[in-house]
This record gives structure tokens, C-alpha cells and sequence, in this order.
């Protein structure tokens, strides 16, 4: 039988998998979030100057929490 603590649980390799899943997908929601934004402003210059910075932003956020979860 296996008796792992919650902390050796929390740490296995699945759940490091699936945790880093949910940040792409959010990381992806948010980006597609900015990009219908962005088509509803009729392709304005600000509009894509906000996506692009946005969508920078949130790629280093993401590159951060994935860096996290590194063990």
C-alpha cells in the first residue's frame, strides 16, 4: 500500500501536470479575451498597442508561474 503524505500528493508529477494545464488555459482565455477586444474597437493602433502589451505581460506571468512549478 502506498501511504504518501498530502504534501507528497500535492508534489507528484500529475499534479504538477495538470496545475501547469489550467495556467496555459487561463494564459490563453486571457489573450483571446484581449484579441476580441481588440476586433471590437475596428482595428484601432491603441487597441493593438494595449493587446500587444497585455499579451506581453501575461506571457511573463505565465513564464513565471510555470517557472514555479518546477520542482
Amino acid at each position: 500500500m502506498d501511504n504518501k503524505t498530502s504534501l507528497e500528493k500535492s508534489h507528484s508529477k500529475w499534479s504538477n501536470f495538470k496545475l501547469t494545464c489550467l495556467c496555459i488555459l487561463i494564459t490563453l482565455s486571457i489573450s483571446s479575451l484581449w484579441v476580441l477586444i481588440s476586433f471590437k474597437d475596428y482595428f484601432r493602433f491603441v487597441s493593438f498597442v494595449i493587446v500587444g502589451f497585455s499579451s506581453i505581460a501575461i506571457l511573463v506571468l505565465s513564464i513565471i508561474l510555470l517557472s514555479k512549478f518546477k520542482r
